[in-house]
């Protein structure tokens, strides 16, 4: 195998294991962004070789010995659930238009905007 073969293999995987500690910086920036609570702690000395170590640092802490958050997937949004049609009722009779006798349309509308803010709506 030639010199610039052996460099050329040599650079990719040097890239490869930059790109990946990079994705696990990005990873861990975004749970820790969202103020997640870590689902457990490690030691310093058994952390894992792609473990971000100089992006979580600043989030270790120290009892004796060091020891690194590792945080778990992120959790789902609780689903929003549509209002009731006694719900959407109250809100339209408290209004300034109960007078002009359009609950069905006024209900209508809440259902459009429910349903384009994803309202009700399951993923399954």
């Amino acid at each position: 195998m030639s010199t610039a073969t052996e460099l050329l293999r040599r650079t990719i995987d040097d890239l490869e294991l930059q790109v990946g500690r990079a994705i696990d910086e990005i990873r861990a920036f975004l749970a820790v962004e969202k103020e997640a609570e870590p689902v457990a702690w490690i030691p310093e000395d058994e952390l894992p070789e792609r473990y971000p170590y100089n992006f979580m640092f600043q989030y270790s802490k120290v009892d004796i010995i060091r020891w690194f958050p590792i945080y778990g997937p992120p959790r789902p949004e609780p689903a929003r659930k549509p209002l009731s049609d006694v719900e959407i009722a109250d809100i339209y009779y408290r209004g300034t238009c109960f007078e002009k006798g359009y609950l069905s349309a006024f209900a209508e509308g809440f259902r459009q905007a429910e349903k384009h803010h994803l309202i009700g709506v399951s993923d399954e």
